[in-house]
């Protein structure tokens, strides 16, 4: 039977499953909210990014919303014509049907200057009703499943929450939205001026014209031995991430919070933490406390795992929690190899193999960057100068999932001028979005005060 014949929903695409009945709605909010875009196209832009098809519960509304959406994003334009094709083109309404839907909303005179108000009660009964629903699907998951780990049964539970928490019933969409969403990408490289990046700096300027920035999705793997900076490499990533107002995760299974802090401290002070340590003189002393207003401001929130399971799916519930109260633009993961695999049964290579197989879903799913530190194996780290994509130790899953794999190397750590000490690179292993062009020494250094990798001073001009 066409979902347009169905006798208990005539005209209306969304038929009502009988347990689905009496669950919180507002069919007038819904179509206020789609009569007062067709009035006011300057309202669409907003309305689009708050609200998803699956928000409306009316199955005319929904799919109206859906019309709309697919024109704006498409041809950037969703009035009356627009939206009226599309309900014959997309969702086979005859001529007269999608007339009378449309009619009817537009009767209405939507009030415009109430909008925000009507989208806030379209919001709040679809998130109700979505965890009202995602309550029954746990219960019934976990009747079925009661044998499962504690840690699987949580993350069963706050995946589902999470996915009604937002916005949900998003159909799968046409190529021609993925076509308007890269081409407007591309628009907006091109109108990039010099030194701008479309994704998150990273404190070293080579190494952002090689990537344009670290994208949202992206998980990227920083691959080092012991002493070569990966670790101050992700800090002065997460610190200039925070400099710019982006919402940080730090998850470190091999610093204490404490000394997480002395880094911070460190990038903005420019006093390490081992002068934090002993004996300050006035100038590091006044410096390492006027930083304390400016890294208060920062967005970001640490965990040493001392409450928390070293598992990703307790990584997955804390960054789903922080995702509600900041725009998470960046989760730091320190290290892999320290990591505790959900199922103990399977050995460390499968076990390392499905961490950064989650890593990256959870990149995806919170349109974040995950940045993961990995350790090389014993044989790499004692002859290779370089190390590669294969160098993982314990996992060959890390190539396969990475978008980008970064090396940093300092040819003499331990050298006996501040000069040598300073000389860094920083080897691209692996770059899914293009070339992987290495910056190379010379083209960045290591400052041991800030404990990071930065730009090399203007005016050097080389070792």
């Amino acid at each position: 039977m066409n979902q347009l014949d169905h006798p208990n929903a005539p005209g209306n695409l969304k038929i009502v499953p009988e347990d689905t009945v009496g669950l919180p709605a507002s069919e007038v909010a819904e179509a206020e909210v789609l009569s007062a875009m067709f009035i006011n196209a300057d309202i669409v832009p907003t309305i689009v990014d708050m609200l998803s098809p699956g928000d409306f519960w009316t199955g005319q509304h929904s799919i109206v919303m859906d019309a709309i959406i697919h024109g704006y994003r498409c041809t950037g334009v969703a009035d009356t014509v627009t939206v009226h094709q599309s309900l014959i083109d997309r969702h086979h309404m005859s001529r007269d049907q999608a007339c009378n839907v449309l009619s009817r909303l537009l009767d209405r005179g939507g009030m415009v200057s109430h909008v925000e108000h009507y989208v806030e009660i379209i919001r709040k009964k679809a998130v109700h009703r979505n965890l009202i629903l995602a309550a029954r699907d746990i219960e019934a998951d976990l009747l079925k499943a009661q044998d499962i780990t504690a840690d699987k049964a949580t993350d069963i539970a706050t995946k589902a929450i999470a996915g009604a928490a937002g916005t949900t019933g998003q159909s799968m969409d046409h190529l021609a939205v993925g076509l308007y969403e890269q081409l407007a990408h591309v628009e907006k490289c091109q109108n990039m001026k010099p030194g701008e990046v479309v994704g998150l700096r990273t404190g070293v300027s080579m190494l952002d014209s090689v990537t344009s920035g670290l994208d949202r999705g992206w998980l990227v793997v920083i691959l080092g031995k012991p002493g070569m900076g990966k670790t101050a490499l992700a800090t002065g990533i997460a610190y200039t991430a925070g400099t710019n107002g982006h919402g940080v995760a730090f998850f470190s299974a091999e610093m204490p919070r404490r000394q997480m802090a002395g880094r911070f401290i460190a990038a903005h002070a420019h006093v390490p933490p081992n002068v934090q340590k002993g004996r300050m003189n006035d100038n590091d002393k006044a410096a390492v406390y006027a930083a304390r207003p400016a890294l208060e401001s920062m967005p970001i929130y640490m965990d040493d795992f001392r409450t928390t399971p070293k598992t990703m799916s307790a990584i997955a519930t804390r960054c789903r929690g922080l995702a509600r109260k900041c725009e998470l633009r960046l989760v730091v993961i320190d290290y892999l190899q320290l990591m505790v695999g959900a199922d103990r049964r399977h050995n460390t290579t499968e076990q390392l193999d499905n961490i950064t197989r989650a890593s990256k879903s959870l990149a995806m799913e919170l349109n974040c960057v995950v940045l993961m530190l990995a350790q090389p194996t014993l044989e790499d780290r004692r002859n290779k100068q370089h190390l590669d994509g294969g160098s993982g130790k314990g996992s060959g899953g890390i190539e396969a999932d990475a978008d980008l794999m970064l090396s940093p190397y300092r040819p003499d750590p331990k050298g006996r001028t501040k000069e040598a000490r300073q000389q860094a690179g920083i080897d691209v292993l692996k770059f899914r979005d293009g070339e992987p062009r290495d910056v190379k020494v010379g083209m960045c250094r290591f400052n041991g005060a800030r404990c990071c990798f930065e730009d090399m001073p203007a005016g050097y001009v080389g070792m």
